[in-house]
């Protein structure tokens, strides 16, 4: 899968969302920045690209370099989609920022494990006990 979406607005807010598409296991690799600006652009990659996978799609994220509560919002909601199609969103490879935020808003609480998040691992954000639909 060679699908490559870009936003780039200004010289300093760049963000790439990168399908990889390996047998009918879907990753996004994401860089850059996910705020307010780029959530619909990844809203848009993952969800066009979630069509040619099956089961789990998994967001890598050692490239991201930031995200707002835009963006967290962005992750929530594409998980929450892909989980009214049976199917469940991962993110791994946190970089530590992005995990450092996580941990901060509480996310890991409802998106992962408990505990202190280290960059490389993985957060699931398709708990079994979380029903579709919850609200925390």
């Amino acid at each position: 899968m060679s699908a490559r979406v870009s936003y780039e607005e200004r010289q300093d807010a760049r963000f790439e969302a990168i399908p990889r598409l390996e047998g009918k296991r879907l990753t996004v690799d994401l860089s850059g920045e996910l705020d307010i600006a780029t959530r619909d652009t990844f809203r848009q990659a993952l969800l066009s690209s979630t069509s040619t996978s099956e089961g789990m799609v998994f967001v890598d994220l050692s490239r991201l370099d930031f995200v707002d509560a835009a963006g967290l919002g962005a992750l929530v909601s594409s998980r929450n989609a892909l989980r009214s199609q049976g199917r469940g969103l991962t993110l791994i490879n946190p970089s530590a920022l992005v995990a450092k935020t996580l941990t901060m808003t509480g996310l890991t609480d409802l998106l992962g494990p408990t505990g202190e998040m280290q960059p490389a691992q993985i957060v699931d954000l398709y708990p079994e006990a979380d029903p579709v639909g919850s609200q925390v």
